[in-house]
């Protein structure tokens, strides 16, 4: 019998944290255009970066640096789908990764998560029960 549910593809959403990465960016993007939304989140970019993006079709969110790993963590919140790829500006997908991501976003609504685990074994005296 066919299922009544049709599969849902995720949608995935790329994200990079850039400042003054003009020279690097466009292949950057390239490499991504996979993804159902392309954003850059820049901190102070003082060459064509913030232009570069816009004009690549990416969402371009400015914004002071907070660190690191802070940065990053702003950009995924900001992020309008719930699969995230985080990407510097200097890295590019392969296609062999795309292709990847890709199909493990196809298919049915995610999987539920595995049961827990059975309880431990009850403390206290074990009943002997004979067969005899």
């Amino acid at each position: 019998m066919a299922s009544l549910v049709e599969p849902v593809a995720r949608r995935i959403s790329a994200v990079i944290i850039t400042k003054n990465a003009a020279n690097e960016l466009a292949a950057c993007l390239a490499s991504v255009a996979f993804c159902d939304e392309i954003l850059v989140v820049d901190s102070g970019s003082e060459d064509a970066t913030v232009e570069l993006a816009t004009s690549l079709d990416a969402r371009v969110i400015q914004t002071h640096w907070r660190g690191f790993g802070p940065q990053k963590q702003f950009a995924v919140e900001q992020a309008m789908h719930d699969w995230v790829l985080c990407v510097d500006a200097d890295e590019r997908v392969s296609a062999q990764l795309a292709n990847e991501v890709t199909k493990s976003g196809e298919g049915g609504a995610p999987q539920s998560p595995p049961p827990p685990p059975p309880p431990p074994p009850a403390k206290g005296p074990r009943l002997r029960v004979s067969t005899n």
